[in-house]
């Protein structure tokens, strides 16, 4: 059992009316003083991080980064969250999310924590499958592939495509749209249910009914906003555009890459 002392740097009132006395840093932020008690063994951090998963442990290595003493916890017995890797009979599998995209502050981060040789490349000419009614499909991965693909009817293409260059409802709701509602109203229920339910469930491993999408998906929720159709094709032209002109130059000390990729062994 491990026992915390937590103090809180800033004057403010904590739920139920508690106070929580201390002070403000230097640049306006709250002062952490976190102490643990293990078997005996005292340790004393300035900022505590709760959770080791994907957020928790990023954001316990920028702070570290910064030179702060970060004291992270985690109720299980292993870190990592919902990243789950398995070794059985020479196969590796990942039982959570197992690809990222490579952007460049994720590769950055890759290189800082020495795991630029442990990165794997994924194929990016191979596509990915959807299993549905007891048969796997192969996802385009251009528009030369759509006419073979048969994991949708006739009237969920003609749907899809429809939606995809605009000819879709705004959302006059003003709420906030789940991952299923943005996706019915542009791609049909179709397209939500045999392609972005499974694969919104395997790696969110949340619902997409209450999954918000802005916040989940903020990148293509974003391109409807770009047009002046309120398609996502518009949209997403409008925005490539707009990255070649905004792209920074390369960094040479990151590794090249085409599509995504994956950790093997040391991901979680």
């Amino acid at each position: 059992m491990i026992g915390f002392t937590v103090s809180v740097g800033l004057d403010l009132k904590g739920p139920r009316g508690r106070v929580l006395n201390g002070r403000r840093s230097s640049t306006g932020g709250v002062v952490v003083s976190a102490t643990a008690a293990d078997g005996g063994n005292v340790k004393k951090a300035d900022t505590l991080v709760v959770g080791s998963g994907v957020s928790g442990s990023s954001l316990a290595f920028a702070l570290h980064k910064k030179g702060l003493n970060v004291l992270m916890t985690e109720a299980r017995d292993r870190i990592g969250g919902n990243v789950i890797t398995k070794q059985e009979n020479g196969y590796t599998w990942e039982e959570g999310p197992n690809t990222f995209q490579p952007a460049p502050h994720i590769m950055r981060m890759a290189v800082d924590l020495g795991l630029k040789d442990d990165v794997v490349l994924a194929d990016h000419t191979l596509p990915r499958f959807v299993f549905w009614n007891g048969k796997l499909f192969a996802l385009p991965l251009g528009p030369s592939d759509i006419p073979k693909f048969r994991l949708l009817s006739p009237w969920g293409f003609i749907r899809a495509g429809l939606g995809a260059i605009g000819l879709v409802m705004p959302n006059t709701s003003g709420k906030e749209e789940s991952v299923k509602e943005f996706v019915t109203r542009h791609l049909g229920k179709e397209v939500y249910e045999r392609i972005i339910d499974p694969f919104v469930s395997g790696v969110y491993a949340g619902n997409p009914m209450s999954l918000s999408m802005s916040a989940a998906f903020k990148k293509i929720f974003a391109l409807e906003q770009l047009g002046s159709t309120n398609g996502l094709i518009e949209g997403g032209i409008i925005r490539l555009q707009q990255r070649k002109k905004e792209a920074p130059p390369p960094d040479p000390e990151l590794p090249t890459y085409k599509g995504t990729f994956l950790y093997i062994s040391r991901f979680r």
